[in-house]
């Protein structure tokens, strides 16, 4: 079920030199092996339909028209817009099937539409390939399936869980899912927002909202919004007519209703973000996944790092296990990423003893370049993981502000 290897090729079509290299950059990050081209060639070309699983496409590439009247070639490609009246005009001309990202997009936009595509969206019925949902559990299983028959409705979402147990990973995969997949798709939090007398809270959320309408609106944690912000949120998407709004997911640490019940949020608004809840469960609970989960995410922090891609055994998985898998999918990351490093608090309590494979199977990156965004990135998981997802007391012990931390969670993708 998990793959031991990449994904497969991606061709990268783009003629902007530096955008293109920022695509790779991506797509390989991802966990995919990637060509790259400025045109994009002939449709019926055999040899790159054979080398290629997939194709990215922007639309302004020379070449690129001709992908689009082709079917054969519309069904293995995700094709790049300028912006979202020219994907809205795509989807009434090649009707929703079509794939189609926006630019300017994010890596974890691009890699849920890569992985979307990969397996077909005309009749998925397995999970997506993020190791965080693949599962053999069979309780998880069916929150999984529910979560796919839901994603082709249009009413709000909520889902639950805590940190690091996939909540945006599954917000995408409804996104790619849903009939407004390539549409934006944009994700707002309290924490950060302007404070203060004046109107910039409401001008920035009304903002948010009018770049999202027609796409989605991830809302995080709103229970722990203030009062302000939520009536902030409430009037722009009050004011919107029911079609031209986005559709809300809510992604918090439980279900709405207790927030509701206790005060904790408006009415209204818990009216408008209430829907089906989809409570994902956290590693600890997840026992006939965990060395196969803690195995694929090994691989991944060994490609970020350049290092050998280290075994994970069951001596591994109960030293992660002690403490109950704190921080979920981030904490396993931290420790793994600490031991790999050899940094100077990895103690032998805290940082499970992995082993590197041979390394003849080690990528061809120097282990010497793991870099400071790598370090910076291992700092912040581990201040969330020991404040269990608490972003006022993270930011303290890093010695930042709430509003730089919110910045380097969505720059890192920390969900």
């Amino acid at each position: 079920m998990f793959d031991e290897g990449r994904l497969g090729r991606v061709r990268i079509v783009e003629a902007n030199a530096a955008l293109r290299a920022a695509i790779v950059r991506a797509v390989v990050g991802s966990g995919f092996e990637a060509s790259a081209s400025a045109e994009a060639g002939s449709p019926t070309d055999r040899a790159l339909e054979a080398r290629h699983a997939l194709h990215v496409i922007d639309l302004a590439a020379p070449g690129a028209p001709g992908w689009l009247v082709d079917p054969g070639a519309r069904a293995r490609s995700l094709f790049l817009a300028a912006d979202r009246a020219e994907a809205a005009e795509l989807a009434r001309r090649y009707g929703p099937e079509l794939a189609v990202l926006v630019k300017p997009f994010s890596a974890q936009a691009l890699e849920a539409k890569l992985l979307a595509r990969l397996q077909g969206r005309e009749d998925r019925r397995g999970p997506p390939l993020d190791p965080i949902l693949q599962t053999r559990d069979e309780r998880f299983a069916r929150t999984l399936e529910r979560a796919w028959r839901v994603a082709r409705q249009d009413g709000p979402l909520c889902i639950a869980g805590e940190l690091g147990t996939g909540r945006r990973a599954l917000a995408q995969a409804v996104v790619a899912l849903s009939r407004r997949a390539g549409l934006p798709c944009l994700a707002i939090e309290g924490i950060g927002l302007p404070a203060g007398p004046g109107d910039a809270l409401e001008r920035e959320l009304a903002e948010q909202i009018l770049r999202a309408r027609d796409g989605t609106l991830l809302v995080i944690e709103p229970a722990d919004w203030s009062p302000r912000a939520q009536a902030a949120l409430l009037a722009p998407l009050r004011a919107l007519e029911e079609e031209d709004a986005p559709r809300c997911i809510t992604l918090a640490r439980g279900p709405i209703d207790p927030g509701l019940g206790e005060g904790r949020i408006l009415v209204e608004l818990a009216y408008r973000l209430a829907g089906p809840t989809l409570v994902l469960p956290p590693i600890r609970e997840r026992a006939v996944d965990q060395i196969e989960l803690c195995s694929a995410i090994a691989r991944r922090v060994a490609r970020e790092l350049g290092r050998a891609t280290p075994v994970v055994d069951r001596g591994v998985l109960e030293t992660l296990a002690r403490d109950g898998f704190p921080g979920n999918r981030l904490g396993i990351e931290r420790r793994l990423r600490s031991a790999l490093i050899g940094s100077p608090d990895a103690a032998a309590s805290d940082a499970p003893p992995v082993r590197e494979r041979d390394a003849r199977d080690a990528p061809a990156t120097s282990s010497a370049s793991v870099d400071l965004r790598v370090l910076e990135r291992d700092a912040i998981v581990r201040a969330l993981g020991l404040s269990k997802g608490n972003r006022t007391h993270a930011s303290n012990a890093l010695g930042i502000s709430v509003r730089t931390l919110r910045n380097k969670i969505r720059e890192y993708g920390l969900r």
